[in-house]
């Protein structure tokens, strides 16, 4: 379990040294042309771009429903519902969506980011193209790579044992919200708006090459959702030179690769002439300044389900270096 864990920090640290396109300074222009805020009414109907299955991207239609005001950021979402019928029969928005960009009169609005767990699972909430491009603004922060040292287990306290046997909760510190945007979750790292909690339409992270029991244990550690998926990254070089960053096209945030895989699936929302993009339309596991490799990725289906439908689908090769704002 130590082995794994430090094969993710240096897997961090490898995908530094990765650069598929130059992060170029100056503000994020998407190439698309832009709807903003200001123009979007209810009543407006649009599309969004994802891949249903493969690697094609497909368009489906959706209809502007309102805006969700915040208080933290993003400051505004825009309510969507999905309308056509391939999707709404096959599982509506799902996890695996998130940065599908939506357009209106053929112009970008922004992304879907967020939906609700044992709800309408066509509904959804986009964050605003204006929210995404602010990250650019931001100073890039690669965090220092030293791979730390794993400090031996302590033995559980008499007073976390007496919480343990009287049934009282407490808080790991490995599952402490870690970014400056924690004032934007609740005390288990879920943002919420109107009193419900919002799920991130990004699959969880997703990992190959270990055993049931290691996953669980990787999961208990991280403090994230883990599930066994596969990876169709073998033999070869692990690298595609030739991908291109389209939007609505699917792609991967990998920790780790090789004999171990661990990552998520998103999608692609905008590019600029500079060839920077932005992706995801929300932060990822609030664990601050990261750098991940990026991958290409293919869905095989997207999974129905009561909780939350999700895309079925493995990370490819590696495509570049991406630093998700957390």
């Amino acid at each position: 379990m130590k082995k794994i864990i430090t094969a993710i920090t240096a897997a961090a640290a490898l995908a530094a040294l990765i650069s598929g396109a130059a992060a170029a300074a100056g503000r994020f222009v998407p190439s698309d042309p832009v709807l903003p805020l200001s123009k979007i009414k209810p009543g407006m109907t649009g599309y969004a771009r994802t891949v249903l299955s493969g690697t094609e991207i497909t368009p489906f239609k959706v209809t502007i429903l309102g805006i969700v005001p915040k208080k933290a950021s993003p400051k505004n979402l825009i309510l969507i519902r999905v309308e056509d019928k391939y999707v709404r029969e096959n599982g509506g928005i799902a996890s695996g969506m998130s940065g599908s960009p939506v357009y209106v009169d053929g112009k970008l609005i922004g992304a879907i980011g967020y939906g609700w767990s044992f709800a309408d699972n066509n509904l959804g909430l986009v964050t605003p193209i204006e929210e995404m491009s602010k990250a650019m603004n931001w100073p890039e922060k690669l965090p220092w790579f030293d791979i730390p040292e794993v400090a031996a287990e302590q033995p559980a306290s008499a007073d976390k044992k007496a919480a343990e046997t009287s049934g009282d909760k407490t808080v790991s510190e490995d599952k402490k919200p870690l970014s400056g945007d924690a004032e934007a979750l609740s005390a288990d790292g879920v943002e919420v708006v109107s009193g419900e909690k919002l799920e991130k339409k990004m699959m969880p992270l997703t990992v190959d090459g270990i055993s049931d029991r290691c996953a669980k244990r990787l999961e208990d550690k991280l403090g994230l959702r883990v599930v066994q998926l596969g990876s169709s990254a073998e033999g070869a070089s692990p690298v595609n030179l030739k991908w291109e960053p389209t939007p609505g096209a699917a792609m991967g945030a990998a920790l780790a690769w090789g004999d171990f895989v661990a990552g998520c699936i998103g999608t692609l929302t905008a590019v600029s002439k500079d060839g920077r993009f932005v992706a995801f339309a929300h932060p990822m596991f609030n664990r601050g300044s990261v750098s991940y490799a990026m991958m290409d990725a293919s869905i095989l289906k997207i999974i129905p389900s009561m909780e939350s439908s999700f895309k079925l689908g493995n990370l490819g090769k590696i495509t570049g270096r991406v630093t998700p704002v957390s």
